[in-house]
């Protein structure tokens, strides 16, 4: 287990929300209503690195940047879960703002599924990443669903799908952020590569779809998430680099966009330990037992 694996289950550096809540569609929720929804936003750079503000990192704001500390393009900023008058209401996870300043309108978030009252968020396999509308204009925010799942391999995964391509020519596929191994994979830090499997079926994303005893075990790697090592982390939080279509655009910006929070939510559950084969492997148990997905 890594050594961010061993801290507390849960999420980074506060406790989460407790209040149990129904869960409503996953096409909308209340708190969705009131926001601002936001203008176009930059494309997002080939290489990206979060950083800190300050070390130790002791404000809940950091910032994604280009290839550098000083090419600083979105503010981020975590979320406790007390507010409810916020995109992601009584949930906890993280908020990316269309620009540098927490200030600025929300672009997307990334954070915890309504809580049932049979489970706890620890043991959660479904994240929900909230982005701008497919349509502009469209309304509300589109929630789209990753899920965690131990592969037959013993691998740690998380998957998604998402829409790709360019306007008027989009085709939704299936992606696969899967953990490093050592000795497996032809890179020496810690982290997740991201595996493009292709076109979905369509299936009902509430269901347990996502299990990644069906995933091949190639495709094509688009993406690359390491952790900073040492001493370093008190600053980096972690490293990002779009590869193959992804770093050709090919893929599109809604996919680019998608990778981000992805990043940030998988950032987010690996601090509290949430990435281990142990604690998904847990969670899959519990949902099993409950009949629940």
């Amino acid at each position: 287990m890594d050594d961010q694996d061993k801290q507390t289950v849960g999420g980074p550096t506060m406790d989460a929300a407790t209040t149990q809540e129904d869960p409503p569609a996953y096409s909308k929720y209340t708190d969705e209503e009131s926001q601002e929804l936001p203008v176009p936003y930059a494309s997002f750079p080939s290489t990206m690195q979060a950083y800190y503000q300050w070390s130790p990192p002791a404000m809940k704001t950091f910032f994604l940047c280009g290839a550098s500390k000083d090419d600083r393009l979105y503010a981020v900023q975590t979320h406790a879960g007390y507010r409810k008058k916020s995109l992601l209401g009584t949930r906890p996870g993280l908020i990316l703002h269309n620009g540098k300043s927490s200030k600025d309108p929300i672009l997307a978030a990334a954070g915890e599924e309504p809580q049932r009252a049979t489970s706890t968020y620890e043991f959660n396999l479904n994240s929900v990443i909230q982005l701008p509308p497919l349509q502009p204009g469209a309304g509300n925010f589109t929630t789209e669903i990753m899920r965690g799942a131990v592969t037959d391999d013993h691998v740690a995964a998380f998957h998604f799908a998402i829409e790709v391509g360019a306007d008027g020519k989009m085709v939704r596929e299936e992606f696969e952020w899967r953990k490093l191994k050592k000795g497996n994979d032809d890179v020496k830090g810690r982290g997740f590569k991201l595996v493009r499997l292709g076109p979905g079926s369509n299936k009902d994303p509430n269901q347990e779809l996502f299990s990644s005893t069906l995933s091949p075990p190639g495709g094509e790697t688009v993406a690359l998430l390491e952790w900073p090592k040492g001493l370093s982390s008190l600053v980096h939080v972690f490293s990002l680099q779009l590869k193959g279509s992804g770093e050709s655009n090919t893929l599109g910006q809604r996919w680019a966009l998608m990778v981000v929070m992805t990043a940030l939510r998988l950032w987010w559950l690996n601090v509290g330990g949430r990435t281990n084969t142990a604690v998904i492997g847990k969670g899959e148990e519990i949902h099993s037992n409950q009949s629940v997905p």
